[in-house]
């Protein structure tokens, strides 16, 4: 039935989420948890080549989402290569986005002056 069905994706999604929460270096180090149900939907992040503000993104997007970071030392994760706090946020997204929908941003040359 399209119930089971539904169902059965939703469980293998959140099994995608969890893995991505548990396995990503960057997840880990901020020990990202979830305390309420999940909340969307998201916007897609934006990418920082300055290390701060690619955390600082990260982190609005757990906000978000509905999920948050414990308690974790900066300094582990301003030590991690910087392309590693992009990835983790885009493949959170990625994670997040089939279960929560996604915030389409309007495209700046379809917008009308």
């Amino acid at each position: 039935s399209t119930i089971a069905k539904d169902m059965i994706e939703q469980a293998y999604y959140w099994k995608i989420l969890s893995e991505t929460l548990l396995h990503d270096p960057v997840l880990a180090i901020i020990q990202t948890r979830q305390i309420i149900d999940l909340t969307g939907p998201i916007s897609k992040p934006n990418t920082s080549t300055d290390r701060l503000n690619a955390v600082k993104i990260l982190l609005d997007l757990l906000q978000e989402a509905g999920l948050v970071a414990g308690e974790f030392d900066p300094d582990s994760l301003f030590k991690m290569e910087l392309g590693a706090i992009p990835e983790a946020t885009q493949d959170l997204f990625d994670s997040l986005k089939i279960l929560v929908g996604e915030h389409i941003r309007p495209e700046l040359h379809n917008v009308c002056h």
